[in-house]
């Protein structure tokens, strides 16, 4: 229901923020950084391998061309200008999603390097089964019980839907397993783009498990007049004694 209608969901996530003490520069106050000298502050190096020259990025300061002393580093973070957090996020799920659809959340990813801004957190949707409704895209299905008098003469019934219960004409005769489609009674699809879906009710014959002696004969007396075959009264009883 909350996938179909929406929801706010808190989210607990771990992730690494921009370090509060050095502001994501891993630097001590007043210090700076030094040209890293495996590749001269250009942030690549050059691999000879025979007649070919490979260029790639610079193992010792991981390509940013420069890096941190030691006695300069942050405390905090160890010159790393991250720090791992674990917080709750606020999601806004709109009504209409199914499992597998995944939000973004921009800002809400990783802290990336010094100066660059936080990356996007995707969440991924799954949606779990309900007790009566059942999903197949935006449509709903449902099944229901129907007193067999109601089925036989028909009458006016009224049926659950994802948006509240809604009044259905049974015509006389309705057979058990009859499907009614309520048109744009299903979800509707997100941010309301397009047409709702339809809910499907399939009526079933609702057996009684347990008869007043009065019920029972008046079941026997139709089915003497149908011609059907059932069994005497007390027949298990007479059974096993």
């Amino acid at each position: 229901m909350q996938a179909a209608h929406g929801v706010q969901q808190d989210v607990a996530v771990t992730r690494h923020v921009h370090c509060e003490t050095c502001e994501g520069s891993g630097l001590l106050e007043g210090a700076s950084r030094t040209p890293c000298r495996a590749c001269g502050g250009r942030g690549q190096v050059i691999q000879q391998q025979g007649f070919l020259r490979i260029r790639t990025t610079c193992p010792t300061c991981r390509g940013a061309g420069s890096t941190i002393d030691p006695d300069d580093r942050c405390p905090d973070c160890n010159g790393l200008g991250r720090q791992r957090q674990q917080e709750s996020i606020k999601v806004t799920v709109p009504g209409g999603v199914d499992s597998g659809m995944q939000l973004r959340l921009v800002g809400k990813g990783e802290a990336g390097d010094p100066g660059a801004p936080l990356g996007n957190l995707y969440v991924t949707i799954h949606v779990e089964p309900h007790s009566l409704f059942r999903r197949d895209g935006l449509d709903t299905y449902c099944s229901i019980p129907v007193p067999f008098p109601t089925m036989a003469l028909g009458g006016e019934i009224r049926v659950p839907t994802i948006h509240g219960e809604e009044t259905l004409n049974v015509p006389r005769g309705t057979e058990s397993g009859k499907v009614f489609h309520l048109r744009h009674k299903g979800i509707l699809p997100i941010h309301g783009r397009g047409q709702p879906g339809d809910h499907h009710v399939q009526l079933v014959v609702d057996v009684p498990g347990d008869l007043f002696e009065e019920q029972e004969e008046l079941i026997r007396q139709l089915a003497e007049i149908q011609g059907s075959d059932v069994r005497e009264k007390g027949f298990w009883k007479k059974l096993f004694g």
